[in-house]
């Protein structure tokens, strides 16, 4: 990966590479500025990659509101003028535009379009389901941006050649009206399901299962059963492509703040670290615990984590010392919650035996890492921690 030289005085929107890679998303400046030096980066998540400095022209997060622009007039006239034989072509303008996914509700969106090349697809499915009623991301989607979200499922249906095109919303906060509206001008084929979200219905497996009745193995993408699994963000960012040319250099997030109980939807730029976000939002990030994704799934948001394709909700904690597990009382009730039937509790046993068998046997390839077996244990025990341990120790071939 090659970037542009420190020093470079770049757009908005401006790729970063000086030379574009095929098969990967092309890295775009999401404001103004100069690039830096090259660096490693940790985003949302823990993922690690490499990235560059970015110094901004003006000092700050630039935020920008979430709103639809233009009509749905011009927009059905580009989605007729789209090609539905250049599928290869739109997949490079998305790479090169900048945009990706990869998150709980939309797992590596790049490499299931590439899959799409040479798999059948028949099934297109649109999450707009919201972890956590104090995280409202999808339901920010539908009302904020409806017209860019139908364009880019319209595009992607002609592209894919799907037959089934779904959206899947909250049976118990329907939120689909304006995405309804934009859909009968730009995705006539779009079918509105309303679902009942219980936790952790939005899951990749649980979601597959339940509008197709294909079952997904935890950690598969839907791609490789014939369904293409994308949220509203995403959806959102190819239609502005369709419409605008616009690369992704803003995305959209939630933050719940549960001290003050304050809920804040804004777009923030690719890149941006979130304790600046939290700062622009007057919440004192020193005095909380931050997770991605709801507090459930403990995915703890450490100091230098950045804003990327990945996970698009925080929420946050006051901080409180660690409790220390008790011994485990046998109680079942980490299996009784369990969604997919694990066996959370041997599961931590096999963590503790770094022994990749017994956690086969208790069900770990079946493991969607809800946090629901943490959540229920009595005894505090670090459930979803050791089966993330696990997976770590059986990828790397350490035990």
């Amino acid at each position: 990966m090659e970037w542009l030289a420190p020093g470079s005085v770049v757009s908005q929107g401006a790729p970063l590479l000086a030379k574009s890679l095929e098969s990967h998303r092309t890295p775009v400046a999401p404001v103004d500025g100069i690039v830096g030096e090259q660096v490693p980066v940790r985003l949302i998540g823990g993922r690690e990659v490499l990235g560059v400095r970015f110094t901004p022209a003006h000092p700050g997060p630039t935020v920008r509101p979430n709103a639809s622009r233009g009509d749905h007039r011009e927009a059905a006239r580009r989605l007729d003028e789209v090609d539905t034989s250049a599928f290869g072509e739109w997949l490079t303008r998305i790479q090169l535009a900048g945009i990706a996914a990869d998150r709980w509700t939309c797992p590596d969106l790049l490499k299931q379009l590439r899959d799409a090349l040479t798999r059948p697809i028949d099934t297109l499915v649109c999450n707009l389901l919201d972890s956590d009623p104090w995280l409202p991301l999808s339901r920010t989607a539908c009302q904020s941006y409806p017209r860019e979200l139908a364009a880019g499922l319209g595009l992607l249906g002609r592209l894919t050649g799907a037959k089934d095109w779904w959206a899947l919303v909250d049976q118990a906060d329907d939120c689909s009206g304006p995405i309804r509206e934009a859909a009968s001008d730009l995705a006539s084929a779009l079918r509105i399901a309303p679902l009942e979200n219980d936790y952790p219905q939005l899951d990749p497996t649980l979601l597959v299962h339940s509008i197709t009745g294909r079952r997904l193995r935890p950690g598969r993408l839907p791609s490789t059963h014939g369904v293409i699994l994308i949220d509203g963000p995403a959806a959102a960012a190819i239609g502005r492509l369709l419409l605008d040319d616009s690369p992704m250099t803003h995305v959209p997030i939630a933050v719940y703040d549960q001290p003050t109980d304050v809920i804040s939807c804004l777009s923030v730029p690719l890149g941006v670290h979130a304790r600046a976000v939290f700062s622009l939002l007057g919440i004192p990030w020193a005095s909380r615990d931050v997770f991605a994704g709801g507090p459930l799934r403990q995915l703890r948001v450490g100091d230098d984590e950045v804003i990327g394709p990945g996970e698009l909700t925080l929420f946050s904690a006051p901080q409180h010392p660690a409790m220390p597990p008790e011994p485990c009382v046998r109680c079942g009730w980490c299996v009784e919650a369990c969604p997919t039937r694990c066996r959370p509790a041997g599961l931590l046993e096999a963590a503790q035996r770094r022994d990749a068998e017994w956690a086969r046997g208790n069900g770990l390839d079946a493991c969607i890492e809800c946090g629901l077996c943490t959540f229920v244990c009595p005894s505090k025990l670090p459930l979803l921690e050791g089966i993330r341990f696990l997976k770590r120790g059986i990828a790397a071939e350490e035990f």
